[in-house]
């Protein structure tokens, strides 16, 4: 029997440099879709994806995008104009979200520790000593355009790299372990420790490469560093307005214990190297039942969304005489 009477369209591609990794996404929800027997389409966003979505009047659609404008609330906008249920974060949520800067400094005012650092615009001034430093787009993922630099001309380099992708965000650079926490519906789910093979960080080869890298579960950290990080990842997806499925990481520092949250995934990526379903999987939820609980999860809000509009308009009643 299928989740829902209708269509499910899956939202791919686009111009993000992150098109790839989504493709691969959706092929595995599409597999899972299947294997639920849900009738379904994959739409790539192209210029003529809104025209092919109206034409399928989907009951619901499942965005397996990765980057902007899929992931920074811009097709979130548009779905909720047509009022289409979708998985994921919100316009608001996944546009805070999605920009590094803005979410470090509301997570820094909910008391979630993170690294200092500065944005810098195209072609302004720079004033960094504190080397080394990581160099990253203020909006963006897969870690495109993120460098590790141990001085001032490595810094000049990366930027010059990094400012294709727009602002660029400068951090100090934590050493130590590279972790991930699962948030499903608010609740965390357990810490990934990443383990990038080779001399590498944590970058797009050994994201989604096979063998690029080995993910520890339980990650090997002290009890009370795995209770803070999945304290401070629930807080986080609360604090940005997130809903369904999110992944946060974080960079643990085991010399000085200093553990700080890097970035908050709204869309985490469905690959067959992607964290969030390995983790899932160690503890019992399969990659379908997973696809199944997001649009579950999509339609309930969707219904609640509709409940909370209908009781706030108020019936129209017909006035009463007044005798004179």
């Amino acid at each position: 029997m299928s989740l829902v009477t209708g269509t499910v369209v899956i939202l791919q591609g686009g111009p993000s440099p992150e098109a790839a990794v989504s493709r691969v996404s959706a092929q595995a929800v599409a597999a899972a879709l299947t294997e639920l027997n849900q009738p379904h389409e994959i739409i790539e966003l192209a210029d003529d994806w809104l025209t092919q979505l109206l034409a399928l009047q989907p009951a619901f659609v499942f965005i397996a995008l990765h980057g902007v404008p899929g992931e920074d609330g811009s097709v979130q906008g548009v779905l909720d104009l047509l009022r289409f249920p979708y998985n994921g974060s919100g316009v608001a949520a996944s546009a805070l979200a999605m920009d590094k800067h803005k979410s470090k400094i509301l997570m820094q005012s909910k008391e979630i520790g993170v690294a200092p650092g500065i944005v810098v615009e195209a072609d302004s001034m720079l004033h960094w000593h504190d080397f080394p430093a990581v160099v990253k787009p203020v909006a963006g993922g897969s870690s495109v355009g993120v460098h590790i630099v141990q001085n001032q001309n490595e810094l000049v380099k990366a930027l010059m790299d990094t400012w294709q992708y727009g602002e660029a965000l400068i951090e100090r650079f934590i050493p130590g372990q590279e972790l991930t926490v699962g948030v499903l519906g608010g609740k965390s789910r357990g810490v990934v420790e990443i383990l990038p093979q080779g001399d590498t960080f944590y970058d797009y080869q050994a994201k989604y490469d096979q063998g690029g890298s080995m993910h520890h579960y339980p990650a090997e950290i002290s009890d009370s560093i795995a209770d803070l990080a999945c304290k401070w990842a629930a807080d986080a997806h609360h604090a940005l307005g997130c809903v369904g499925a999110t992944r946060v990481d974080f960079r643990y520092d085991d010399s000085s214990e200093q553990l700080v949250v890097l970035e908050v995934n709204t869309l985490p990526g469905l690959t067959p190297t992607s964290l969030l379903p390995e983790l899932l999987a160690h503890q019992g939820m399969s990659f379908t039942d997973f696809v199944r609980w997001q649009i579950e999860d999509g339609l309930t809000r969707t219904r609640e969304k509709s409940d909370q509009t209908c009781s706030a308009v108020k019936p129209i009643t017909k006035p009463r005489a007044v005798s004179g």
